[in-house]
Order: structure tokens, then C-alpha cells, then sequence
């Protein structure tokens, strides 16, 4: 059986906290935690479609969440324009008094490679939505 290899982006931000230690004290948690979001955003770079989730919290963080691999990551949604594809994502994940949402959507879009805070001080990915998917799944724009 083969053992799988690290992705290149988690040994380079695996050396990278190294170096970092051998100076002084250390890298901060926070710091830590914004390296491992670089590194998954990295990662899923190449990525086109996305699952996507609301998942609001009583934490000051998005209320979105991207499931990538295995596990749901808070996601900022971009842009933020009122009659955008994220905008249509959210109408879509709340629902309307006589439709229920559905429990997940799928979009194309983009991680970016940098990372916001949210308001609780976490490192945050941050999803460019570039269309939402219908039932048949996901086509490019014409």
C-alpha cells in the first residue's frame, strides 16, 4: 500500500514555521492558523466548483462554510455585489417563506490565496463566486 505525500503547499508552510521557530520565540497560534489557511487555499487553487453551506454561529464569523475534502471550512463570499452570484448563493441557502433552502448548493468560483479575519480574530478563506449550479450541475458561461 502506498503512503500518501503531503501536499507541496503544507511541507512549504511546514519549513516555513520552522525557519520562523529557529529565530526567536516562534510563530503566534494566530499566525499558526493563517499559515494552515494559506496552505488549504493553496491546495484547492486549482479548484472550480465548490459545496457550500450556511452554517451561522454565535461567533463574529461567516456564516458560510466551503466543504473541502472532508471538512466544512468558514468561507467568506465575494463579491458582494446585491445582484451577484453570491448574493444568489445566499438566496438560495436561506430559502423564502414558501420554499425551504436546501441543506447545500453548488457554485464555480475561486479560493483566493489571501485570507481574511473575521470579526472572532480567525483566519477565514475567502470564495469568489462566479455562478451558482442548477440541478444539472455545473456548466461555464456562455
Amino acid at each position: 500500500m502506498r503512503s500518501r505525500q503531503p501536499p507541496m503547499s503544507a511541507v512549504l508552510a511546514a519549513l516555513a514555521i520552522l525557519l520562523a521557530a529557529c529565530g526567536g520565540a516562534g510563530p503566534t497560534p494566530s499566525e499558526l492558523a493563517r499559515g494552515r489557511m494559506e496552505a488549504l487555499a493553496l491546495d484547492h487553487a486549482d479548484d472550480e466548483t465548490f459545496t457550500l453551506r450556511l452554517n451561522p454561529a454565535l461567533c463574529d464569523c461567516p456564516e458560510f462554510e466551503v466543504l473541502l475534502g472532508d471538512t466544512w471550512r468558514r468561507v467568506f463570499l465575494e463579491p458582494k455585489d446585491i445582484e451577484g452570484p453570491a448574493e444568489g448563493a445566499r438566496a438560495l441557502l436561506t430559502g423564502t417563506p414558501d420554499r425551504s433552502p436546501p441543506p447545500t448548493i453548488r457554485v464555480m468560483g475561486r479560493l483566493s490565496k489571501s485570507i481574511r479575519v473575521a470579526g472572532n480574530r480567525a483566519p477565514s478563506l475567502v470564495l469568489k463566486v462566479l455562478q451558482t449550479c442548477g440541478r444539472d450541475g455545473c456548466r461555464p458561461a456562455d
